[in-house]
């Protein structure tokens, strides 16, 4: 019925650190054959270094381009180690316009242990842009510096999704330049956690000069110890949570402020690591329908210390035209380390859509009224606590 879809999305950017030694080309950028020089930190003491030989212990440095694999047919240029400690290396100019990476080499073998990008750029294209840094929180500013602009007036640069094409639909917001030739430039924040670029345009056009790649990160949002969830009432768009299918965030919450509509597939959220003891935990909020939907589920599975799945459970709403309260109650294993609440909807044969506000999960100590437990109180284990029984008579 559902599926959870988790991605780990990384930008890897700049230099990579692995076993020890790291990587650096003295330059980002560089002309067509300009010298390049690389410098590498922390390189081992190699005792037998005879690269003629197979068998010897030979640090080296190679250049690739950025997207083949560490293979001997791939490799461009190279130079070995004739030291251990901090090393530079030089290489004659690469006189093709392309994105490369240099990368170091232990024991003489092709695993690498580290790299970093840099590219060659053509003659024509002297344009740099580049942001300050490369990660910014959802609620951060985002400032590029960009030089190397020929001066016009509607010279500009624009913020992209990483994977779409420079056209004027997939442009998430502009600056232009008004003449500058170089200088900073300050975006506001974008919301969505994602991967994105900065790229530098000339004279209005969308012809492409220059990029680079940043990311966008959620804010880590402080948890009530009453409500596990971040972002529960969804007023910072959806930081925090998973969404999928048809929905959007709409000004019609339940204590006013925004809620979360969906018309056709769900969200979900996995909490922090949450308790070592057995406790039993609720999953309320509101919802209402408008039109008509195909079901609406929602759910919550617990997991162990390895985010393997122990179990699940879930319940079905109805279609309600007003904000309506649900509750969900489930009592946690000893194992249980991670919590997953989860909300579905479908919508494949009518139009309706559930709208979603003041989401909270929480434990037994907060709830605001009593809720049963199958469990003895203060953490007793079952065969600790004597056993009663009841008689009862009409009119008891």
């Amino acid at each position: 019925m559902r599926k959870s879809i988790k991605f780990l999305l990384l930008l890897l950017l700049s230099s990579n650190l692995l076993l020890g030694a790291t990587i650096k080309t003295a330059k980002d950028s560089y002309a067509r054959g300009e010298i390049i020089t690389v410098n590498v930190t922390d390189l081992p003491k190699t005792k037998k270094c005879d690269p003629n030989k197979s068998s010897n212990d030979c640090a080296w440095v190679g250049l690739f381009y950025a997207f083949d694999g560490s293979e001997p047919q791939h490799l461009l240029a190279h130079r070995y180690a004739t030291t251990e400690g901090d090393a530079s290396f030089t290489f004659g100019g690469l006189d093709e316009a392309h994105e490369y990476e240099a990368r170091v080499f232990f024991n003489n073998s092709y695993d690498e242990e580290g790299f970093y990008n840099f590219r060659v750029t053509s003659a024509e294209k002297e344009i740099n842009v580049k942001t300050v840094k490369n990660s910014y929180q959802s609620n951060e500013p985002i400032t590029v510096e960009v030089t190397g602009l020929p001066g016009n007036t509607n010279d500009w640069v624009g913020l992209f999704n990483a994977y779409d094409g420079s056209f004027a639909e997939n442009l998430i917001t502009k600056i232009e330049t008004n003449g500058v030739k170089e200088g900073n430039f300050t975006f506001s924040a974008l919301n969505a956690a994602a991967e994105y670029e900065v790229r530098a345009f000339v004279n209005g056009t969308f012809n492409e000069k220059d990029y680079y790649p940043f990311e966008v990160t959620p804010i880590v949002q402080p948890i009530s110890p009453c409500n596990i969830l971040q972002n529960p009432s969804f007023e910072t768009d959806t930081i925090g949570w998973s969404v999928y299918g048809n929905n959007n965030l709409i000004n019609d919450g339940y204590e006013g402020g925004r809620a979360l509509s969906i018309q056709n597939g769900g969200l979900d959220q996995m909490s922090q690591k949450i308790t070592g003891d057995v406790d039993t935990y609720q999953f309320n909020g509101y919802y209402k329908t408008t039109g008509q939907t195909d079901g609406i589920w929602l759910g919550m599975v617990f997991y162990d210390n390895n985010k393997n799945m122990l179990f699940e459970k879930y319940t079905f709403l109805k279609d309600v035209d007003s904000y309506t309260k649900f509750v969900m109650n489930a009592t946690a294993t000893a194992e249980t380390k991670y919590i997953e609440t989860w909300f579905w909807s479908s919508a494949e044969e009518n139009s309706g859509k559930v709208i979603l506000d003041n989401l909270k999960l929480s434990t037994a100590g907060c709830y605001n009224y009593a809720v049963a437990s199958s469990l003895p109180p203060q953490g007793l284990k079952p065969n600790q606590v004597p056993q009663f029984v009841v008689l009862g008579f009409d009119d008891n």
